[in-house]
Order: C-alpha cells, then structure tokens, then sequence
C-alpha cells in the first residue's frame, strides 16, 4: 500500500472515529402546519374509502395559528367547515411531542366522544416515520395514552364533566347544545391551561351567545373567531342560495350555514324581523359627508344608544351609518361621547336635531337635571321622538320590504345587525319585537325607531326608473346590486 493511500485510510478512520463520539442529531418536532400536512384524515366525500392529507384551507390555517398563539379561542362556525377535525389534530399534535401533557374533548354525547377517538388513532397511525410520534402504548374507546404519558380523554357533556380534571388543552365541542353550559364550562375550563370552544349557535339567550358577547367585546379571555359558510372553499354563493331555497325554514338554514355571525345566533323560534336579509341590508359603507344626517338617541339606566341615519339626497334611501353604545355612564359623559363619535363622520352639517326617547324628559329624584337639558347644554337640540312602539316597528319593517330602496345598514354598526338578526316578537303581542332582549338589543332597536320619523317620504323617488335596481347607484360609488361586505 502507497504512502498516499495509507495517509488517507487513517485520515477516513479518524473521521469515523470523531462521528462515533459526536452527540447525535437532536430530533426537532415538526410545525403544527407541517404536521398538519403529514395527517391522514377521511374523506366523507371520497370514493376510494382512502385517507386523505390534511391540508388546511385558507381560514382553518388562520384558524389553527390563532390556536397555536392564543390560550383561550371562542370560534363560533357554520356547519361542516372542518373546524373538528382542525382541533383534534392541533390537540393531537399538543401531545406527541411533549410528555406528561392531557388533551381532554368534551362532546355532546358520549358516542360523539367516542368518535373522536376513533378519528385521533386513525390519525395517529397515519403518521410517516419520520415524525418520529411516540407509539400507542393503552387505547380504549375513550382514551389514548402514548409511550410519553401523554394521553388524549374524550368525555359526554354531563353535568359534572371534568370536575377535578387538570388538563393542558380542553377542546370544548357545540356548547351551544349542552344542557347545562355554564356549569359544564366553569367545572372543566378553570383548571385547563387552554381552553378552545367550538359552536355552532343555537339562539340569542343561553349562556354560549352570553359568552361570544362577552369575548367580542374583550370581557372575556376568550379571543372570538368566526367561520362563515364560505370557510370550505369549494363552497359558492349559487351553493348556499340553493340550500337555503331548499330549506323549509330558510332562516334556521342560514344560522346552520351563517355569512354573519349574527346569523349565527339566530332564535330558534321565530324572529320578529325575519324580512331581514344580511346579503340585502347590510353593506361596507361610511358616513357621506355631504348628505342630510338624522342623530338618534335613546337613553337608559345603565346603557345608552346613539344611531346615526343619512338619506340619499336623489333617491331618499336611508342608510344606518353609525352607531354608539355607552354602559354605565352619566349623561354627560354620554353626550360629550356622541360628539366625540361624530367627529370623525367629517360631517359638512351636522345633524340638526337629536331626535330622543320622550322619556328624557323627565326628572327623578336621582337626577338634578333632565337628560333633554344636559343634551341642550351640549347643544345636540333634543327633540322628542314618536314612542309608539307598533307604529315604529311598521316604520321599520317596510323600510326593510322596500323593493327598490330598502333600509341598509352600515357592518360597522355590529349592534344594531345583532338586533335585527336576533330579537324576538313580544310574548303577548306579536306586532311589536320583545323589549326584554338581552344585551344593548332594545336600546339600539329603539333609536332606529326614533331616527325613522313618521310621514318622511324619499325624496326623488319618481325620477329613478323603477325596476333598475340592479343599476340603482347607492350613493357609495357602487351599484345596489353588488356587495362589498368584509366580516
């Protein structure tokens, strides 16, 4: 053997050497979306009875981030957007790659709950090698345990579920439809270091809408996050019309499959303003600085409401376009938060009058000072409003059954879409909605009914061709015809 050929075997030994003593390569666990990627899902519409790659849509990635950054999430979702699946494969992830952890998922039933077992091991087994996902080391129909103690538990939504439980991810599926929400929730989130909820609704009264109120308004730690029907993306408009055509009670087929999420609350009985339509009246629109602006105002003990109304100088359309809701305020601060509010309409006139629930009028022996004097002295011209209830509510709804110009409403004014999508007919009277709703519901439903006074005819009506609707513009630069809404 040559010199150079000998200098070269032990140059090649050496190397072999120094690898042997090397640390190995330290294994990096993979990203959720990574993972993601590598799961077998199955395919409820397939044909070949094969898994499927789970490669998230467009919002299920937002969706799953958000999972993976926030503690707490609150997602209320139509029907079928892959928000389940989504969850059991974030959760499942949350427990290969780090021991010790416990992923607990409450369903509504517990042949829901065994289901999703079922789902994770299918799930698990599908994994590649390279994953290097710790083995199942004890399976029953309501748990795994992996070979780091890790274990993932699926239980009913029983009136005690979870009490005494101390997870690390607690997947809370349709509370919407538990018996006994709030208790349910406040015996298994507490001890949870996360907390997802997923739901669709089931109405504008139980503690689950309470809850998404609460998270919207950020007095809850709950980040709230909304899934429309649009969220499956081989979904189309022409698909969602023909559903809810087909349906016998087209309104509940809406909250199944919401494009806003105040359809997504719908009463499951009947609604009082069921003539309202997101698709129709409501739009992505600010304030006209140039048109005619109507102040609305209705006052209250703990709450108080402001709307803000124009009118289309050509064809006397009313358009909502703002609100503002205050909660335990005194008057003036009230009055001081209207102008502050209005400022940033750039308004050439502001509005000439406040038209106001008469009942500011009075005086208690709690107050010094009526709230149409306090109004005056921030000169915002308090003027009474028409308080008939009947006759404001037939003001509404056929500005809403308006074939040509119907009432539209702003997306910003959240509050008042809430109102119209959820409030209810009185109990013991049909022609006018529950003045009893939760929330800030009355009060802004109060001021539209202010703000639409009585007798008002639209302006320029006659010279508009009727039957051009489709062609009508609206006063934003747009055709009646199209939307441009962004929820």
């Amino acid at each position: 053997m040559s010199g150079d050929a000998l200098l070269r075997r032990v140059e090649r030994l050496e190397r072999q050497r120094a690898e042997a003593k090397a640390p190995a390569k330290r294994f990096k666990p993979p990203t959720l979306l990574d993972f993601c990627a590598s799961v077998g899902i199955e395919d409820k519409a397939g044909t070949t009875g094969e898994l499927v790659k789970f490669f998230p849509w467009p919002m299920q990635r937002d969706v799953l981030k958000t999972f993976a950054r926030e503690s707490h999430v609150y997602v209320a979702k139509a029907r079928q957007v892959g928000m389940t699946a989504a969850a059991l494969v974030f959760g499942l992830w949350s427990a290969l790659y780090v021991g010790h952890r416990e992923v607990l998922i409450i369903r509504t039933s517990q042949g829901e709950a065994n289901d999703a077992i079922r789902r994770l091991a299918v799930m698990h087994e599908s994994l590649p090698e390279s994953l290097q996902a710790p083995r199942i080391v004890q399976a029953n129909a309501s748990r795994l345990l992996f070979q780091n103690n890790s274990r993932m538990v699926a239980l009913p939504a029983t009136e005690k579920v979870a009490r005494g439980r101390a997870s690390y991810l607690l997947l809370v599926d349709e509370l919407a439809f538990y018996q006994w929400q709030e208790e349910q929730l406040n015996a298994a989130a507490p001890s949870a270091s996360r907390v997802i909820i997923l739901t669709t609704g089931n109405g504008p009264t139980d503690f689950a809408y309470k809850l998404w109120e609460k998270s919207e308004a950020g007095e809850s730690e709950y980040v709230p996050v909304f899934l429309p029907w649009s969220a499956d993306p081989r979904r189309t408009q022409e698909w969602r019309d023909r559903v809810v055509a087909a349906s016998i009670t087209p309104r509940l087929t809406k909250r199944e499959y919401p494009e806003i999420v105040d359809e997504c609350w719908s009463a499951p009985s009947g609604l009082f303003f069921e003539i309202f339509d997101p698709s129709r009246h409501v739009r992505d629109m600010v304030p006209v600085p140039e048109w005619q602006t109507v102040r609305a105002i209705d006052w209250g003990i703990r709450a108080a409401a402001a709307l803000w109304l124009q009118t289309h100088p050509a064809t006397g359309q009313t358009y909502v376009v703002g609100e503002l809701v205050c909660h335990d305020k005194p008057t003036p601060e009230f009055c001081q938060a209207i102008l502050d509010h209005e400022r940033r309409f750039g308004l050439a006139t502001p509005p000439q009058v406040s038209l106001c629930d008469p009942a500011g009028l009075g005086r208690s022996t709690q107050t010094a000072s009526t709230e149409f004097e306090v109004a005056r002295q921030f000169g915002l011209r308090p003027v009474g409003a028409d308080n008939n209830q009947h006759n404001g509510c037939v003001r509404i709804l056929n500005l809403l059954a308006d074939p040509e110009y119907p009432l539209v409403v702003a997306s910003a004014c959240k509050g008042l879409i809430r109102a119209l999508s959820t409030v209810t007919p009185d109990k013991g009277r049909e022609d006018i909605y529950d003045d009893s709703a939760p929330g800030d519901t009355c009060h802004l439903l109060d001021c539209l009914r202010y703000g639409l006074r009585p007798g008002r005819a639209r302006a320029g009506v006659t010279s508009v061709h009727v039957g051009a609707r489709a062609a009508s513009p609206d006063g934003f630069g747009n055709v009646f015809g199209s939307r441009r809404m962004s929820f």
